[in-house]
């Protein structure tokens, strides 16, 4: 993350999450049309360093990182409102 400006990354759990399926693709878009970095994270295959430094409590969670800190969480669900909370 140190070498991007912009990094988005999704805390997801894929296998079992319904809000985190729903999300997919709207964030997959959104990454398209964004200059930022988007980065998916399977909180069941992380490992314990990521799931140490950010304790996800609950899925989906999205986290925008600017030059590797994080800023804010995306409150977002949709590829609009995810563009529009990085660009805010």
């Amino acid at each position: 993350m140190n070498n991007n400006d912009s990094v988005v990354v999704d805390f997801s759990a894929p296998a079992w999450c319904q809000p985190c399926k729903r999300l997919a693709p709207h964030f997959a878009k959104a990454a398209e049309k964004s200059d930022a970095v988007f980065v998916e994270i399977d909180i069941d295959k992380a490992d314990d360093a990521i799931r140490n430094t950010y304790p996800i409590q609950s899925v989906p969670v999205v986290l925008f990182f600017q030059k590797g800190h994080p800023t804010k969480t995306v409150s977002g669900r949709t590829a609009p409102t995810i563009l529009r909370d990085i660009t805010a």
